[in-house]
C-alpha cells in the first residue's frame, strides 16, 4: 500500500496511533518499495524489502530500523568493505529467533571472527573474495574455531 488512509509518510509499513496511520520519517513516502519482513528489537524495528530509500536515508537500502523517530541504519551495502554493522547485527539475533545471515561490508577475518562471534547463522562475502582480500578457507577455519 501506499498512503495509508491518505498519509503521504505511510508507504508500505505503518503504525496506528489510535487516531491516524503514520511511520514517516519527514519524508515523503517512507519507504518507496514492498516490505518482505518486519523483526522488533526493545524499541527498534527493522524492515527489509526491495525498497532502496527509507525516508530519504541513502545508507537505509533494502534494510532500515525504525528507532520510533527516522529510519535509519547506517553503514553501506554495495562493495564498499567498511565493515558489517555489528550494532543492528546484535540487536538481530535472539536465541529463539531465526537464523541470522550477515552481508555487507565483510573485509577482513577478523569480521569474520566477530560475526561468529555474535552468532550468525552464516556471512555473505561478496567483494572481499573477489579482490582477494580474504581467502574461503581461511574464513571458513575462523569461523569454525569460534566458540559460543
Amino acid at each position: 500500500f501506499t498512503d495509508a488512509a491518505g498519509n503521504p509518510t505511510a508507504d508500505y509499513v505503518a503504525r496506528w496511533n489510535g487516531m491516524w496511520w503514520n511511520l514517516g520519517g519527514g519524508a515523503d513516502g517512507a519507504l518507496n518499495g514492498p516490505v518482505l519482513a518486519l523483526a522488533v528489537s526493545g524499541a527498534n524495528v527493522y524492515a527489509g524489502g526491495t525498497f532502496t530509500d527509507a525516508a530519504g536515508n541513502p545508507t537505509a537500502d533494502y534494510v532500515a530500523r525504525w528507532n520510533g523517530m527516522w529510519w535509519n541504519l547506517g553503514g553501506t551495502f554495495d562493495g564498499a568493505l567498511s565493515g558489517p554493522n555489528f550494532t543492528a547485527l546484535a540487536e538481530l539475533i535472539h536465541p529463539t529467533g531465526p537464523a541470522i545471515i550477515a552481508s555487507g561490508g565483510i573485509a577482513t577475518l577478523d569480521h569474520v571472527r566477530r560475526l561468529a562471534q555474535l552468532g550468525v547463522e552464516g556471512a555473505i562475502i561478496g567483494k572481499a573474495l573477489y579482490v582477494g582480500a580474504i581467502n574461503l578457507t581461511e574464513a571458513i577455519a575462523v569461523a569454525q574455531t569460534v566458540t559460543l
